[in-house]
């Protein structure tokens, strides 16, 4: 079987010289369109996945100093609360008061939640929090959470009590669980706490 890929053809010019050049077949040229167009497919299904499975936000304020600086960029799953619950210790945005928050959860439904001089009290005992915080006299009156109803906090609790968000949400209002923080002043990437 003979291969036409890089048969030669010679032609003639105005001025008499006589030329050479290769002609590509039509079955190569087909090939490329229909990996480019393949390609770009999946690029485009790629992206709606994306979409439909993270967002990404900004970090907007000090509330949750040391963890995340205003500037970060998070990597929130969407889906991660689908087939599995909460868990004390997760960083999750969420809607609260017409706009966005990110904030750790520290207290499940049925739980009973205080914080002293900015330690955390679940049940009237004390939490030992795997994750860096800023200590300060942060003071949240003991509460129980209703079913259905979680407690968030930020890690900054040298805020004052009177400026300091610490809302209550439902699961509804969780948009998703930060998965990885890029923190933009140093450059770094880590993974989400």
């Amino acid at each position: 079987m003979k291969n036409n890929f890089h048969r030669p053809v010679s032609f003639e010019t105005a001025g008499g010289l006589r030329m050479r050049t290769l002609k590509t077949p039509r079955l190569a040229v087909s090939c490329c369109q229909t990996w480019l167009a393949a390609t770009g497919i999946a690029l485009i299904l790629s992206g709606l996945l994306f979409r439909s499975t993270y967002l990404i936000t900004v970090v907007s304020g000090e509330s949750m100093l040391p963890t995340l600086q205003s500037g970060d960029l998070l990597l929130v799953d969407k889906r991660a609360y689908a087939q599995v619950e909460l868990t004390r210790g997760d960083m999750v945005v969420a809607r609260y008061a017409g706009g966005l928050i990110v904030k750790r959860v520290v207290g499940l439904s049925g739980e009973e939640v205080e914080v002293k001089q900015g330690g955390l009290y679940v049940n009237g005992r004390r939490v030992n929090e795997n994750y860096t915080i800023h200590r300060g006299d942060l003071y949240v009156g003991q509460g129980k959470l209703l079913p259905g109803d979680f407690a968030t906090l930020g890690d900054n609790r040298a805020v004052s009590s009177a400026t300091a968000v610490h809302p209550v949400i439902t699961k509804a209002d969780i948009l998703g669980k930060v998965v990885f923080v890029i923190k933009t002043k140093m450059c770094k990437l880590r993974p989400g706490n």
